[in-house]
C-alpha cells in the first residue's frame, strides 16, 4: 500500500531523471532508426540472443519449475506453447519486413494489412502486454529483494526502474541489445548453477520416487491449463512490443531471419528445461512439503549462502534488464502510434525525426511511475487482473498469424478492417463476462468452472467469425451485382 512519503518520492525521483535527460541529451543526435531498431543491423547470433533474452521473462523463470514439480504433463502444457510461440513469430516478421521495410512497430504492420481499426486494437493489446510485463518484472524484483534489503516493494520497484530508465534513455534499443547479452550471460551462469545443484543433490536423489502423478485426467489438464496457456503464451509473443522491435532490427535477409528465430526457439527450450529441471529435482530430493517455488526450495536445501547472494544478484540483473527493454519499447511504441500517426506534438504533417526521438524519451519516463502506481493501488488484485488480461491476448492470433496467409493468397484485407477490428472489440467485451462469471452465474456454475478455457477460445474465434461474416457479405454483394449486370 501507499505510504505518505511514497508519492513525493516518485515525483522527486522522476523529476530528477527528467532533468538529467534534458541536460544530457540537448545535443544528442540520435535518429529514430538507431534508437528504435538499431539501424536494422542485428545479425544472426545477436538476433537469436536478443529474441531468447526478450522472451525469457519472469514467468518463464519462475513457472517452469513450478509446473515441472506438479507433473510432466503440466510442464509440457507450459513449455511447448512457449517454444512454439517463438517459431510462429517468423512468418509475420518476414511478412512485415517485406510489406513495410521501414516499419518500426507491429501496429504499423497491422494497419498496412487491414486498416486503422485493427491497428488501434493491436496497439491497445500491446500496451496491456507491456504494462503487465513491467508489473511482473517490478513485483518479481520487489518480492525477491524485500526480505534481503528490508525495503518496501514500491521503493524497490522505483529504485530499479530509475536505473533501468537511465540505462536505455541514451541509445534505446542498442542499450537494450547490450542488456540482452547480459541476460544471456546470466542464464549461462544459472545453468551452470543448476548442474551444480543436481550434482550436489545426487546423493539424496530417491530413485524409487517419481514425479507426482497429476490428480486429474490428461483431458482436464489440456482443457483447464493447456488451452488457456497456449492462447496466452502465443498471443503474448505476437503482441509483445519488444519482440516486434527486435524483428525489425534484424538485417533484411530472409535466411538470417529464419536462423534467428529457429536458434532462439532452441535456446529458449534449453533455458526453460534447465529451470524446469529444478522442479523435478525438488520432488525427488525434498521430502517435506515446500510452499514456495521449487527452485528456491532446492537452493535453500542444497545451496550455500554465497549461492543465494549470487542468485539474488542474477535475478535482479535479469529482471532489471527486462524492465529496461520494456521502458524502451513503451517510448518507441507510443511515439510512433501517437506522435507520428496522429501528428501530435509536431509542427505540420511531416514527422520531425528528432522530435520523434524526444517524444519517445518522454514516454519512457512515464512508464515506471505508472506501473509502480498501479501496482500499489489498494483493493486491486494485480495478479488476477493480469491473468485475465493475458487470456484476451488470443484476439491477436488471427490478425497477426493470418495476415501472411491472406496476403499470400491475394485476399483484399483492407475490406475486412472494420469487421475484424469490431469483432476484436466484441470479443473483449464478451471476455469480461467470463472474467466476472463467478459473480454473475455463481462460483459452481458450469460457465464459471470453465471460464478460462472458454474465454481463451472465444478470444481466438471472435476475429475469425468477424472475418468470415464480412467475407460472406462481400461475396453476397458481389453475386448481387453480377446478377444485376447480367439481367
Amino acid at each position: 500500500m501507499f505510504t505518505l512519503p511514497f508519492l513525493p518520492t516518485v515525483v522527486a525521483v522522476f523529476a530528477t531523471i527528467t532533468l538529467f535527460t534534458f541536460l544530457t541529451l540537448r545535443k544528442h543526435s540520435e535518429t529514430s532508426e538507431s534508437v528504435m531498431v538499431a539501424n536494422r543491423s542485428v545479425g544472426p547470433w545477436l538476433g537469436a540472443f536478443a529474441i531468447t533474452a526478450t522472451w525469457t521473462q519472469a514467468p518463464a523463470i519462475y513457472a517452469s519449475g513450478f509446473y515441472a514439480a506438479k507433473g510432466p504433463w503440466y510442464f509440457v502444457m507450459f513449455w511447448a506453447p512457449n517454444v512454439l510461440a517463438v517459431v510462429l513469430l517468423l512468418a509475420p516478421v518476414m511478412s512485415a519486413r517485406r510489406l513495410l521495410p521501414q516499419g518500426l512497430t507491429a501496429p504499423q504492420y497491422m494497419g498496412e494489412v487491414f486498416g486503422p481499426t485493427v491497428r488501434t486494437m493491436t496497439l491497445l493489446m500491446q500496451l496491456t502486454c507491456l504494462l503487465g510485463s513491467s508489473m511482473g518484472a517490478i513485483l518479481g524484483i520487489a518480492q525477491w529483494l524485500k526480505p534481503i534489503l528490508h525495503i518496501e516493494p514500491g521503493y524497490v520497484g522505483l529504485m530499479f526502474g530509475a536505473f533501468a530508465f537511465a540505462w536505455v534513455v541514451l541509445t534505446g534499443l542498442r542499450a537494450g541489445l547490450i542488456s540482452d547479452r547480459v541476460k544471456i550471460a546470466c542464464f549461462g551462469i544459472i545453468i551452470v548453477g543448476v548442474a551444480y545443484l543436481w550434482w550436489k543433490a545426487s546423493g539424496s536423489f530417491q530413485a524409487a520416487r517419481i514425479t507426482p502423478v497429476p490428480s486429474e485426467p490428461l483431458g482436464n489438464i489440456v482443457w483447464n491449463l493447456g488451452v488457456p496457456l497456449s492462447v496466452t503464451l502465443i498471443g503474448a509473443a505476437l503482441c509483445f512490443p519488444d519482440m516486434a522491435e527486435r524483428g525489425y532490427a534484424i538485417v533484411a535477409n530472409r535466411s538470417v531471419q529464419r536462423s534467428v528465430y529457429i536458434g532462439a526457439a532452441v535456446m529458449f527450450a534449453i533455458v526453460t528445461l534447465a529451470f524446469g529441471s529444478l522442479g523435478i529435482l525438488a520432488t525427488h530430493t525434498i521430502t517435506e512439503k515446500f510452499n514456495d517455488f521449487p527452485a528456491f526450495a532446492v537452493l535453500r536445501t542444497f545451496g550455500t549462502p554465497n549461492m543465494l547472494v549470487i542468485v539474488s544478484v542474477l535475478l535482479a540483473t535479469i529482471l532489471t534488464a527486462s524492465l529496461a527493454a520494456y521502458i524502451a519499447s513503451a517510448g518507441n511504441l507510443l511515439s510512433i502510434e501517437l506522435h507520428q500517426r496522429y501528428h501530435l506534438w509536431q509542427h505540420g504533417t511531416k514527422p520531425d525525426d528528432r522530435r520523434t526521438v524526444w517524444v519517445s524519451r518522454f514516454f519512457m519516463i512515464m512508464l515506471i511511475p505508472s506501473v509502480v502506481g498501479l501496482s500499489n493501488i489498494p483493493g486491486i488484485s494485480i495478479p488476477k487482473l493480469l491473468e485475465w488480461a493475458a487470456t484476451f491476448r488470443g484476439e491477436i492470433l488471427f490478425p497477426v498469424l493470418g495476415a501472411p496467409v491472406l496476403l499470400y493468397f491475394g485476399v483484399p484485407t483492407k475490406a475486412y478492417d472494420r469487421w475484424v477490428g469490431g469483432s476484436m472489440i466484441a470479443g473483449l467485451l464478451f471476455g469480461i463476462v467470463f472474467l466476472f462469471s463467478s459473480e454473475l452465474f455463481g462460483a459452481t456454475s458450469l460457465i464459471a468452472m470453465n471460464a478460462k478455457p472458454l474465454g481463451a477460445i472465444s478470444a481466438v474465434l471472435f476475429p475469425i467469425a468477424g472475418f468470415l461474416v464480412c467475407r460472406s457479405l462481400l461475396h453476397a454483394r458481389t453475386s448481387t451485382i453480377s446478377v444485376s449486370a447480367t439481367s
